[in-house]
């Protein structure tokens, strides 16, 4: 058994470019003839199944390989994916636990969590699998393969196969490579620039190169709206609009981009420009407003202001007109019957309390017959005149 011991610890694969480390961690069981037991507890000193995704005992495996183990990380695991959008302290706080030995080496479920709900069976590219085997003698697993919401090569730009293997499956451990998969089935089959969108912009988060979070905050989002001409300035987002541009947008592609059924009605985006809503969000739906962001034209067509029940999108001039006579008619009313009334209960009668309530300011006619009404005996609270202040 030491000889063994001594054999897998010189028979350590080095990752190819691209490589998961589970990859990994199958060739070098395969080049030792063991068990991944062995294998693992050899490296570690713990004897376990990595699951697919997963990144435990990352500095173990890289002094094994002589390698920095960031770098390892970085690289050859989807951490960099899974972590793309989360505060800096949050990001720091995954970074020490990914780089954590022991019995602390085996925190990376609630960060992974992110990809393997979404990502479900292993994935391959069939042209990829063939050059990997013409440049290095093998396939192996890649990352780029296994992100939520992408189903093409973006290397050969055609659709991924689906494997029957599920990615957390431990027992039997998964000891197939790709091109040694006899079941399989072929993602979706048309590729459109929405598709492509999603596919560039989550390779690109896995493979920056700076080793920090990119963090997106609710201002963010609410200005690309503004700048796309999808809202108003100074205005909120009406939650229904948005979702309704989104489903739009995607048509019947909406079951196709990798959400849970639950949120394929995308009343989620509101709460991503919603200020002071801290609830985090997975990168994958980052991905998704984003790439419906970048292929929206900027005609703004489609505006998604807030509107208060009651009250018109747009107020006219004529609006204020109609709301002035009116309001006029009830303060002469109660003038001639010798009556005093309070401002709120005058633009009750005349129908326009809740529009001046919420949107004074386009009211300018209705605004200076309040103020008229205010300073004269009518009112029911008088205030001399030249002290009001708007």
């Amino acid at each position: 058994m030491e000889r063994g011991c001594t054999c897998v610890k010189y028979l350590v694969q080095r990752p190819h470019p691209d490589e998961l480390l589970s990859s990994v961690w199958i060739r070098t069981r395969r080049r030792a003839g063991v068990g991944i037991g062995l294998v693992t507890k050899t490296i570690t000193g713990r004897k376990f199944a990595p699951s697919f995704l997963s990144y435990v005992h990352v500095r173990d495996l890289a002094m094994a390989l002589n390698v920095a183990p960031v770098d390892l990380l970085w690289r050859h695991s989807v951490f960099p994916y899974a972590t793309a959008f989360v505060e800096h302290s949050v990001f720091e706080a995954s970074l020490a636990s990914a780089l954590s030995t022991g019995h602390a080496a085996i925190g990376c479920a609630a960060t992974v969590q992110s990809v393997t709900e979404y990502v479900r069976f292993l994935q391959y590219c069939p042209s990829c699998a063939r050059e990997d085997q013409a440049n290095w003698g093998e396939s192996y697993w890649h990352r780029e393969h296994h992100l939520p919401g992408v189903w093409i090569c973006t290397r050969h730009w055609r659709q991924l196969r689906r494997t029957t293997i599920p990615v957390c499956q431990l027992r039997p451990w998964p000891d197939l490579l790709p091109s040694e998969v006899t079941a399989s089935q072929l993602l979706r089959s048309k590729i459109d620039p929405f598709v492509k969108e999603v596919a560039q912009r989550s390779c690109r988060l896995l493979a920056r190169t700076e080793i920090s979070s990119v963090p997106c905050d609710r201002t963010w989002y609410r200005d690309q709206l503004l700048t796309k001409g999808l809202r108003s300035n100074n205005h909120q987002v009406s939650a229904k609009s948005l979702a309704d541009w989104a489903c739009a947008s995607l048509g019947s592609r909406v079951t196709h981009v990798g959400l849970l059924p639950q949120d394929e009605d995308f009343h989620w985006l509101s709460l991503m420009v919603r200020p002071r809503c801290g609830i985090p969000f997975v990168p994958l739906k980052h991905v998704i407003f984003q790439s419906l962001l970048e292929l929206a034209d900027n005609a703004g067509t489609h505006r998604m202001d807030f509107v208060p029940p009651g009250m018109p999108a747009h107020p006219t001039e004529t609006d204020d007109r109609r709301y002035a006579v009116a309001f006029q008619a009830v303060i002469q009313s109660h003038r001639l019957r010798g009556e005093k009334v309070c401002v709120a209960d005058a633009l009750t009668e005349a129908g326009c309390w809740h529009q001046y309530r919420h949107a004074r300011t386009r009211f300018p006619r209705l605004c200076a017959l309040v103020t008229k009404l205010r300073e004269s005996d009518t009112s029911a609270r008088q205030v001399p005149v030249g002290k009001i202040k708007e």
